[in-house]
């Protein structure tokens, strides 16, 4: 379902207001709680996948956001929307993706957005944002799997607890969330990005992120397409190395989220000393 169009064509689904997206640290979605209903299944002798074209890595991006009716596909859609990327919005329900994709376009103001299934969206897309919680983010990477061969898919999830005001990293056996989705999805091409950035940030598109994030990624295309669209909502991209690196950025999340409960703020990051 088509809600908007870049150019301001085609209808204009009606406001539904801003969302209020929670302020946890690392993309969250309470919405998109369990896994997605099974796909076609992977086949084992695909050739290798190939790395994004040109234009996906540096023109108009086809971007399709699973679980993205929680406050992680509201804000960052936008900020995509308004930037001038396609971005589709999926979910368990199509009523609840339609939902959502117009708070999406009131947000942004005009752009082009789309809501349908989360198996629906995912074909048509260059890149898909895993916007899910990060408990649900495993199953659903299994059910979708096949979907996935060849795609990139930016996980911005953080396996971060707290409890009683202290907050620590609980990152399964694979080593982070990033590589246990390379794990369930061996044919997609994940990368990590985004995780420093508390997801509320990114629906106030009037504020600019003041922040840097670390890209970890083993698919130099797909990491160089995943920067390129960091740089695009305001967040500087800094090249962390392979997906292993993942896990440290990762649990540094931890300590953000401890500052923020000591200083009562919301803290970001920058690195300095890179070249210009």
């Amino acid at each position: 379902m088509r809600l908007g169009n870049v150019d301001g064509a085609g209808e204009r689904a009606a406001s539904a207001g801003p969302p209020r997206p929670d302020d946890a640290g690392g993309a969250r979605d309470p919405d998109e709680d369990d896994a997605q209903a099974a796909c076609r299944s992977r086949n084992d002798d695909a050739p290798q996948i190939a790395h994004a074209s040109s234009e996906a890595v540096h023109g108009r991006v086809k971007i399709a956001f699973v679980g993205g009716t929680g406050p992680a596909g509201l804000g960052l859609g936008a900020r995509l929307a308004r930037a001038g990327h396609d971005v589709a919005i999926g979910s368990r329900s199509e009523e609840r993706a339609r939902d959502a994709a117009a708070q999406v376009l009131a947000l942004a103001g005009d752009g082009s957005v789309s809501a349908d299934t989360n198996e629906k969206v995912i074909p048509a897309a260059d890149v898909v944002v895993l916007s899910v919680r990060a408990d649900a983010q495993p199953e659903t990477v299994r059910a979708l799997a096949g979907l996935l061969d060849g795609k990139i898919v930016l996980s911005m999830a953080n396996p971060v607890t707290v409890a009683q005001g202290r907050a620590s990293y609980e990152g399964p056996p694979e080593g982070s969330l990033a590589e246990q989705a390379q794990h369930g999805a061996p044919r997609a091409r994940v990368v990590s990005a985004l995780h420093e950035i508390r997801v509320s940030r990114f629906a106030k598109l009037e504020l600019a992120i003041d922040s840097d994030t670390i890209v970890t990624g083993d698919d130099a295309g797909a990491k160089e397409a995943i920067m390129a669209l960091c740089a695009d909502v305001g967040v500087r991209p800094v090249d962390g190395g392979p997906l292993s690196n993942s896990r440290y950025v990762e649990a540094f999340v931890a300590v953000l989220v401890s500052i923020n409960f000591r200083y009562k703020a919301g803290v970001s990051y920058r690195i300095t000393g890179l070249p210009s």
